[in-house]
């Protein structure tokens, strides 16, 4: 009945350090899109915003639940300084710490663009996220609350002169293979600077053949497009697969993010001169 009345439903994950897809934890895993009973209706899209929470590095809180299907993005949660009676502070702990950073991000979103449907606001909550490598796999979105990303989607929804960008990347991608990220701008100005960041955990220089930076720049040509062009190393080090995260920015000082996207690296390169097969016949000898 909230959804049919265009309200969203914020709810924290869950503290258990578990997987909410396998073993869901309530109210975060309900769904507006599936029917209590035969008497009410399903809602045409999923009002409930399920919400981990993450450290200030970036990372997935140690108490936090997850879930790749049933857990939808995450926002700071740990040691955050809030109210306590008596008009006194305190820095606590938990998804319901995250929760009213989304909440609130909404509410700032609704204030800007009164028009928008929840619908609308939630997809440019999604759609906003800044990705975080150590995140993958772990929520629906994988990745952390970005507010003012989340306001420039609708700004770009609701108006038709407002800039927009995408970049968009092959993934994923082999140890030794070309990787050419492509950006795309709409009512953005012939020869206009981007700015671009690359990174990741264990993302270091030494995984590209001609990079000297994991920042660099971007010119947009009279069509609004560029190209950012790298090749993978093929090294020979057991590392095992790598996201990579790759986030445009309009700035140099890189605050004001406008898109991004992520590739997987699969580490497919061996050692020269070692196979299966010739560890399998020294050992007969």
């Amino acid at each position: 009945r909230a959804a049919k009345q265009n309200i969203l439903f914020i709810a924290a994950a869950g503290n258990a350090t578990s997987n909410n897809d396998a073993a869901p934890a309530y109210p975060a895993n309900l769904s507006t899109t599936v029917s209590p009973s035969a008497a009410l209706a399903p809602a045409s899209y999923d009002a409930v915003v399920s919400v981990a929470a993450i450290t200030n590095t970036g990372n997935l809180s140690s108490f936090s639940n997850y879930g790749s299907v049933s857990v939808d993005l995450e926002a700071p949660g740990s040691a955050i300084n809030s109210t306590l009676p008596g008009g006194t502070y305190g820095l606590y702990s938990g998804t319901s710490m995250a929760t009213p950073h989304v909440t609130g991000a909404l509410a700032l979103m609704r204030s800007a663009y009164p028009g928008a449907t929840m619908g609308q606001l939630k997809q440019a909550l999604f759609d906003s996220v800044v990705q975080t490598s150590s995140l993958s796999g772990k929520t629906v979105t994988g990745g952390r609350l970005d507010v003012n990303g989340a306001l420039i989607r609708l700004s770009q929804l609701f108006d038709p002169n407002a800039p927009t960008y995408a970049v968009s990347a092959p993934t994923p991608v082999n140890e030794g293979a070309s990787l050419n990220f492509t950006i795309s701008t709409t009512n953005v100005a012939a020869n206009t600077t981007l700015y671009w960041k690359m990174s990741g955990t264990g993302i270091t220089t030494a995984d590209f053949v001609n990079l000297s930076s994991l920042q660099g720049t971007a010119v947009v040509d009279s069509a609004g497009s560029a190209v950012v062009a790298t090749t993978i190393a093929a090294d020979n080090t057991t590392e095992g697969n790598e996201t990579l995260i790759y986030d445009l920015f309009t700035d140099s000082a890189l605050t004001t993010r406008v898109a991004g996207t992520s590739v997987l690296i699969n580490d497919t390169s061996k050692p020269a001169g070692v196979t299966k097969w010739g560890k399998i016949g020294r050992a007969h000898v």
